[in-house]
């Protein structure tokens, strides 16, 4: 069975290399602000964001993921939705303090319009890189375009084990704990466990659905020293993990045309190729045909309608489902064909 996640960038020994060794942080090839202040997850850099600045009203557009209102609402604040699909095209602003752009599962949409309607209207941008390092628009790296960008390096990432970023262009004040030792020795362990969870051979899928839909922690720590050592060993590859994901995404997107519908990137830009994301509305269908393929494709299932009430949103939480990118090219090979063959009967 090919399962939808990815080979995890994370190996054994990273955490062992990065015990022995202290790798170059060179993090400011991929994050292009300024200062980079490394926090507990993506969620606790948005919250820190929101603080410093004391902003009340934050747009977000309304398909995204649920750690996004979680990073708003622990900074309380006001989340105030915008209709969108997939990948954000903003018609109507609303009254707001600041708009945090997400760059959902590493599609980019076109950040210098949107750049320019949050200046006319003195609107903070915040750029969720958190799905999109690396990505690049007009031949600048995401992050690269607002007042602030946050990242994650969360097990299923572009890269990481935990934690995430705040970059800015300007120094920042930010207040953060300790992160608990029981804590990083817990985070230790399932790095060295993920590879093996999400191995096809012993594969649990209500073992990974209850992870991802458990209650979120704030974990407004600093990165510990360890954490910032894996991720660091990590990115010194970081070419050779987008080159595949970007090499398999080609791949899909000319073996696909024409085949099913899906997200397509649009002009101007580079993405990270996290997922390769389907789209259709006999989904249910067509994953349970997919199955007996022997091929799990599946919803991302903290990606949904926020608001619960925006029509794209709805559209892009009920329709949307799809497959990780970083994985040999025999196994994008042998899904491409798997969904020929079942999209024959549509």
């Amino acid at each position: 069975m090919l399962i939808p996640h990815q080979k995890l960038t994370i190996e054994p020994s990273d955490i062992l290399k990065s015990i022995i060794n202290q790798p170059k942080n060179n993090l400011k090839k991929y994050i292009p602000k300024q200062n980079i202040y490394l926090t507990g997850s993506g969620r606790s850099a948005l919250k820190s964001i929101i603080q410093s600045n004391n902003l009340k009203n934050i747009g977000i557009p309304a398909f995204t993921c649920c750690a996004v209102e979680i990073g708003v609402k622990s900074a309380k604040a006001n989340p105030i939705f915008i209709n969108s699909h997939i990948i954000p095209e903003i018609k109507d602003y609303p009254k707001i303090d600041a708009l945090v752009l997400p760059y959902n599962f590493g599609f980019l949409p076109d950040i210098e319009k949107i750049k320019k309607e949050c200046k006319k209207r003195n609107i903070i941008l915040i750029e969720d890189c958190c799905q999109a390092l690396g990505a690049k628009y007009k031949n600048k790296l995401a992050g690269s375009f607002g007042n602030y960008a946050f990242y994650s390096f969360g097990i299923s990432k572009n890269i990481g084990i935990a934690g995430g970023a705040l970059a800015s262009n300007k120094k920042e004040l930010v207040r953060l704990e300790n992160y608990p030792k029981k804590e990083i020795f817990n985070l230790i362990l399932k790095g060295f466990a993920a590879k093996y969870i999400l191995n096809p051979k012993f594969y649990n899928k209500k073992l990974i659905e209850k992870e991802l839909l458990k209650n979120q922690k704030d974990l407004n720590y600093k990165m510990p020293n360890i954490l910032k050592k894996i991720i660091l060993t990590q990115i010194k590859r970081y070419n050779k993990i987008l080159n595949i994901r970007t090499k398999n995404g080609n791949l899909c997107l000319k073996e696909l045309d024409g085949i099913i519908n899906f997200v397509k990137p649009i002009k101007n830009t580079e993405l990270s190729w996290l997922y390769f994301i389907l789209l259709s509305k006999k989904r249910k269908e067509i994953i349970k045909k997919l199955l007996k393929e022997k091929v799990d494709l599946q919803p991302m299932l903290t990606f949904k309608d926020l608001s619960k009430n925006s029509p794209l949103a709805t559209k892009a939480e009920k329709e949307h489902f799809g497959f990780a990118l970083y994985r040999p090219e025999k196994e994008v090979e042998f899904i491409i064909k798997k969904i020929k063959k079942v999209m024959k009967s549509y």
